[in-house]
């Protein structure tokens, strides 16, 4: 029986990037793999009990917002929204990865959540998403943003990590 398989790739969007360059990551490997080179500041909460992807994005902002340590938390859900609006940012597998800009935070922040039942966010498979990865900068730290983004789709990858993820919910 012949089985076929596609491999679908996709570039960087210049609708959405703008046409900038991906900056080069120092090192790919699971062992030299760090965040911290560019990111200092980052939220992981597990067991997150939201109902609605509004309260979701409220409870994001408030985290994101204390991560930060000055971006007021109406200015982080307004970027959040504003980015929502552009482009769905669920994945398959019940994860949704996405970037938002805000000239209220002062650095680049990550906040990842892992909710106790998944929220729809009307993603590419119709599944929710119960895994949510958001990275927040300034316009002007855009290629760092883009560099995390990449790292965290790369760690989405490896094995077992979602169940790590998911494993970790009270």
């Amino acid at each position: 029986e012949a089985r076929c398989s596609v491999l679908r790739l996709k570039t960087p969007d210049p609708a959405y990037h703008h046409g900038e360059a991906i900056m080069q990551a120092p090192s790919t490997d699971v062992e030299s793999f760090s965040l911290a080179e560019v990111l200092a500041d980052a939220s992981l909460k597990t067991g997150v009990r939201v109902g609605r992807k509004e309260e979701l994005f409220k409870s994001l902002a408030r985290q994101l917002s204390r991560v930060d340590g000055q971006a007021p938390p109406d200015a982080v859900e307004k970027a959040l929204w504003d980015r929502d609006k552009r482009r769905n940012t669920a994945l398959t597998g019940g994860v949704a990865l996405f970037a938002a800009t805000s000239p209220n935070v002062s650095t680049v922040c990550l906040a990842v959540n892992v909710l106790t039942r998944p929220v729809d966010f009307r993603g590419q498979d119709n599944r929710k998403v119960d895994v949510v990865m958001v990275v927040l900068a300034q316009a002007g730290d855009r290629q760092i943003q883009l560099w995390v983004l990449d790292r965290l789709a790369r760690m989405l990858m490896w094995p077992h990590f979602l169940d790590l993820l998911r494993g970790a919910v009270p």
